[in-house]
């Protein structure tokens, strides 16, 4: 029996139960959480979620309508995606910055990777407040997979540039030895 993959995605003001509604219905439907992003941002709470079942499992929750009222005020689709892949090719690498919060960090940097070709993984931010003085802070976690030792010398090289220009922290670093779960 082959698998057959969906993703569903869901957003919504934040409160409790939300998590345990969206798992109890792939549950009821026989299908398997394989992997998931959740986060609250401000007020309101997002989710992704990859999961896998037979092809009729998948089929009846592409058609949930997610009635009731865990579901109320909530954005939900279910769509249908293909195998993830077995084994990423290339070496996980995770770029992360440090810097005064200020327009414009994320699409600096992404902007460097779409140049050089290097697709974003995955992409985390966050804003806070510096010890002491308060000043506003921010941070990004960017995982990406690099071809080899000759990409990750030249993306280290224009990371190091990008980070003297804009007044950035920029730690780049390879996670091949390190367990990413």
């Amino acid at each position: 029996m082959q698998k057959a993959h969906a993703v569903v995605r869901a957003i919504g003001s934040d409160r409790i139960g939300i998590v345990e509604g969206l798992t109890t219905v792939v549950e009821n439907f026989s299908c398997n959480i394989e992997e998931s992003k959740m986060a609250v941002l401000g007020g309101e709470f997002a989710v992704m979620m990859l999961v896998s079942g037979d092809g009729q499992a998948i089929e009846s929750l592409l058609s949930c309508k997610f009635t009731g009222s865990a579901f109320t005020g909530l954005q939900i689709d279910v769509i249908r995606t293909d195998e993830a892949p077995s084994g990423r090719t290339g070496v996980p690498y995770l770029i992360e910055t440090v810097s005064l919060d200020s327009p414009g960090i994320v699409h600096t940097v992404t902007s460097l990777l779409a140049r050089e070709q290097i697709n974003v993984e995955e992409l985390e931010t966050d804003s806070s407040s510096a010890p002491f003085t308060g000043s506003p802070m921010f941070t990004m976690r960017i995982r990406v997979n690099l071809k080899g030792p000759k990409q990750a010398a030249g993306l280290k090289e224009s990371l190091q540039q990008l980070g003297y220009d804009r007044d950035i922290d920029i730690r780049f670093r390879s996670l091949a030895s390190v367990n990413t779960q």
